[in-house]
């Protein structure tokens, strides 16, 4: 089966549990040349093979880390280091994240990233709310470089 041309837009489509997620992984599936989706280490997107592979913790190694295509990137609330170094303010800690998210995206190669897959709310390890900006940042970025954001709710 041939993949057709995708035309980006926004859509809000409602994740009530994992089977929305796996058509979600489906979809981006269908963007002909771009094959590699972002997700934070800390993070949890739900417990089939494609989902787990999304999620950072280390429940993803239970099924192996096999399946291609999920790049991990540090968010804000990495465990052992803060970024912008531990005097940091909230805004250094959020432009320094930022920075780490945009060397990702061009050490893996812009055109090869599909999305961005983020919780609105990280419910991995605890409840950690984005700093003001994380998100608004995000979505410049993705705009800037052509990724679409797919924000996942299966936590909520």
């Amino acid at each position: 089966m041939k993949s057709s041309p995708v035309i980006y837009e926004q859509r809000f489509i409602p994740v009530v549990d994992r089977k929305p997620m796996r058509q979600e992984l489906r979809w981006l599936d269908a963007i002909p040349v771009k094959k590699k989706i972002i997700s934070w280490y800390r993070s949890y997107h739900g417990g089939t093979s494609n989902s787990s592979a999304a999620t950072g913790e280390c429940r993803r190694w239970m099924n192996g880390d096999s399946t291609p295509g999920f790049v991990k990137a540090f968010n804000p609330f990495p465990l052992f280091f803060k970024p912008g170094g531990n005097d940091a303010t909230e805004e250094q800690m959020v432009e320094a994240s930022l920075v780490m998210l945009e060397e990702q995206i061009l050490n893996e190669g812009p055109d090869n990233i599909a999305s961005i897959m983020t919780e609105s709310v990280l419910g991995s390890g605890g409840c950690f709310i984005f700093p003001p900006g994380y998100m608004q940042g995000i979505q410049a970025i993705c705009e800037q470089y052509g990724i679409l954001l797919h924000v996942d709710e299966v936590m909520m």
